[in-house]
This record gives C-alpha cells, structure tokens and sequence, in this order.
C-alpha cells in the first residue's frame, strides 16, 4: 500500500534558487510545464521502484516552489535516481526533460518502510538474558534502522543485553550480545588438537569468553598461557 501526501513546508530558500536556475528564460503562461504533473511523474515512479512486498510504504513527495517556471515538455518526463541517493528515508529523485529546451531539477521525498520487528516488552536492564515473554512484535520504520532489525524471537531469545531497552524499544544488533559461558578465573578443559589426535589438560579461563571468541587460558600443568576459542561451557579449544 502507498500513501502519498504533500509536505506542508516549501523547499529551503537556497534549494529552491538552485532549482530556479535551472529552469529556461520567462516563457509564455501555455508552455509552462506543469508542477503536478511532475510530482504525479515521481509518484508513478517511486511506486514502480518500491515493491509493496518489501513492506508497507509511505512515500511522500515534496511541494515545489511554485515560481518555478519550465518550458513544457513535449515528450513523456524522464524520472531517475540521482548516484549516491536511496529509494528510502529522505532522498531525491531527479526528474528531466530532453526536448530542445531541455531543464533538470532533484525533487525531494520522503520514503517511509513499514515492517513488523522485535521490540522490548518490558525493561530490560543490562545484563537480562532475553525470553520469549520480554518479546513484542511492533511496526516500525526500517528505514530509521540503520544498524538492523530482528523479526524472530530465535535471533534474540537467549542472547544478553548490553543496553538497557525501555518498553516498545525496538531491538537492535548493537543492544544484545551472546552470555558469557566462560569465567574469568573458573576451571575449564583445554581441548588440544592435532593431525586427527585430541589432548584434554585442565586450565583456567584468564578472561570471560562467549562462544566463539578467543580468551587466554592457563595450563594448570605446565603454567603455561595460550590463547583459546570457546567452543562451550567451561571448554577451550587450542590449534597447533
């Protein structure tokens, strides 16, 4: 679904003076282009660019100054995307005609992508492990979420906190971490590996580790520190 609307606020001065510029020398009140069909010509296109699959959409498209003043174009406009704009959040689209009296101008909108994600249910203090029931599915604008999104409770369930999230905050990838299954200071197996052989030594986690990461444990024998991947609780995995 598309929902379209003019911004009640003009262009700022100096964008509209640009725009100006661009446009031929006075020409008679009959050859003016017209600035709706302009506005229904980025409508036209942003719907044909923007899959409604992609979420529900809002596009708004901005009022042009109405002094502008474009010789008509007696050929259909031709509608793009400017390099380096984006078909979401506030971008420009860039519209031109390519008759003999040709004239180019950026017309700026607003394009919003609604989609269901994972918000907080409750506060969540640093530091919670998140459930099920810490969960809601909210609608929100993806296009304000920069970093990331979840949209199933299986990516977040499980993991820690690393910010504190209020109600209705919705999840991010930089909020959340995976636990600590590794102490700094407990006893851990250290899993040695090589050629197709397996050593198990008894060690101490010298740093927290989540799984995956890499942290320095001490090899109660020989005293030895060596770096490790958590593979799983209380387990250490070293390459030779």
């Amino acid at each position: 679904m598309y929902t379209y609307r003019a911004k009640k606020n003009h262009l700022p001065a100096s964008f509209a003076a640009g725009l100006l510029l661009l446009a031929t020398a006075p020409v008679a009140a009959q050859e003016i282009q017209s600035l709706e069909a302009i506005r229904a010509a980025v409508e036209h296109y942003l719907a044909a660019s923007n899959p409604p699959a992609q979420g529900r959409q809002e596009i708004v498209v901005g009022k042009l100054d109405p002094r502008l003043r474009l010789a008509a174009c007696d050929r259909a406009l031709s509608v793009f995307t400017p390099p380096g704009s984006h078909l979401r959040g506030n971008t420009t689209i860039g519209v031109s005609c390519e008759n003999n009296k040709p004239w180019k101008l950026y017309v700026p909108v607003s394009i919003r992508v609604y989609k269901p994600v994972l918000a907080a249910n409750r506060f969540l203090p640093r530091g919670a492990v998140i459930q099920a029931g810490d969960l809601q599915i909210i609608e929100s604008d993806i296009t304000t979420l920069g970093r990331g999104y979840f949209s199933e409770d299986d990516q977040v369930v499980g993991k820690v906190v690393k910010q504190p999230l209020m109600t209705g905050k919705v999840v991010e990838p930089y909020h959340i971490g995976n636990p600590k299954i590794v102490r700094r200071g407990e006893s851990v197996t250290i899993l040695a590996s090589s050629d197709g052989f397996e050593i198990r030594m008894k060690g101490k986690a010298m740093m927290d580790g989540t799984s995956g990461e890499l942290i320095k444990v001490k090899n109660e024998k020989s005293k030895r520190i060596v770096e490790g991947k958590v593979i799983a609780s209380g387990i250490v995995k070293v390459l030779f």
